[in-house]
């Protein structure tokens, strides 16, 4: 018998009917509610992925400006010195 089984069977023996069906309920409802946390997150993640997969080349292209106006700027400054 492996040790889980027998720490479990001395639970059993040692804990009232009341407390071990307590303990269970306590679980079923953390399991339901990480259940639940994981649905939503992996919902947040596909949605994320989808706004990304839009946004990103917009992001680039945003990025590839301001580089080329702070080389524009940096032109300016030098021909003003």
């Amino acid at each position: 018998m492996e040790a889980s089984h027998i720490l479990a069977a001395q639970l059993l023996d040692t804990l009232p009917e009341p407390e071990i069906n307590e303990i269970q309920q306590r679980q079923n409802q953390m399991s339901s509610s990480l259940q639940k946390a994981s649905s939503s997150l992996s919902a947040l993640n596909e949605f994320s992925a989808v706004k990304w997969v839009d946004l990103h080349p917009k992001f680039e292209a945003h990025t590839k400006l301001i580089k080329e106006l702070q080389g524009d700027l940096d032109h300016i400054f030098r021909k003003i010195r």
